[in-house]
């Protein structure tokens, strides 16, 4: 009783990667509104489509008053992505995921072909089997695509092999700078799955929120006067859904900043996970849902 609990899904910008647990935003959140209580349920590696499904699975059980969904733009290309190392070899990840299909306006998902160790002793003993599933329905599947078998480990092997293919592909860039492109599957779907994620709250009694949490490269942009790159997603979605650009509240707070002090390797400095629990606290006392908040 008294306690607003609010319940994030997302990625490692979500779990608060590369900094110590009294130092994510969510640890924050709670120090600067002891009425709030948050449940973190953000994942390393996660798309949109797999938080979503998170939410589904694990977060209604505990009855969020709030739920908060985290999106970088690198989320945007793991939507349509199933087997990690094509999307981004560097990461390590050697693992497949669900993910979903845009019929008209309706969700079709395609569920996680490799779902337990034994499909990844499949992987290791017979490559083409296991990862031709990712064929058909993976954006980046190697158009080249070729296997060996000279190593200990499929998945290393083709990351290693593949990484000039790639680079020459024509498929979506994942590393790129531009400002996301509204024609594109991975953007249609992305669009899809945050307005399903807010009407699925909603329909749990919940108040969805949609925090835009800018990288190193949207808060240079915004810093060079040039648009974020998820700005079409903010356009697109008006005032249908409650979201938070939170690099507008960087921008507020440390105007003239140096990226480097709000960011580690890749992930949210402490200062930047000060930054980012300020900017949902305030989101909250604006909208009356935390005691001495106004409407």
């Amino acid at each position: 009783r008294g306690i607003v609990r609010v319940a994030a899904f997302g990625d490692s910008f979500v779990h608060g990667d590369e900094v110590d647990d009294e130092d994510v935003w969510s640890t924050r959140l709670e120090e600067f509104e002891p009425s709030i209580e948050v449940l973190n349920f953000g994942v390393s590696g996660y798309g949109v489509d797999q938080a979503y499904l998170r939410y589904l699975r694990d977060g209604q059980a505990f009855s969020p008053h709030i739920v908060i969904l985290g999106i970088i733009v690198d989320d945007v290309w793991r939507n349509v992505n199933v087997f990690r190392p094509f999307l981004a070899p560097g990461t390590g990840h050697q693992m497949t995921k669900p993910r979903f299909l845009l019929k008209g306006r309706e969700l079709r998902l395609l569920p996680n072909p490799l779902g337990s160790i034994s499909d990844y002793q499949r992987l290791l003993d017979d490559p083409e089997a296991a990862i031709g599933v990712s064929r058909r329905y993976d954006a980046y599947f190697p158009r080249n695509y070729r296997s060996t078998r000279t190593g200990p480990l499929f998945s290393l092997r083709i990351a290693s092999r593949l990484v000039d293919e790639w680079a020459r592909s024509e498929r979506p860039d994942p590393l790129g700078n531009r400002v996301l492109e509204r024609n594109t599957e991975a953007y249609r779907l992305t669009l899809a799955l945050i307005e399903a994620f807010a009407e699925a709250a909603r329909r749990d009694g919940s108040i969805p929120l949609i925090l835009f949490l800018p990288e190193a490269e949207d808060v240079r942009r915004r810093q060079a006067g040039k648009p974020v790159r998820y700005a079409p997603l903010l356009e697109d979605l008006g005032e249908r859904v409650w979201w938070i650009d939170v690099d507008r509240n960087f921008a507020q707070w440390a105007p003239t900043a140096p990226v480097e002090e709000l960011f580690r390797k890749f992930h949210y400095s402490p200062g930047g996970n000060e930054l980012l629990a300020r900017s949902v606290a305030d989101a909250l006392r604006h909208r009356g849902l935390v005691p001495g908040g106004r409407d």
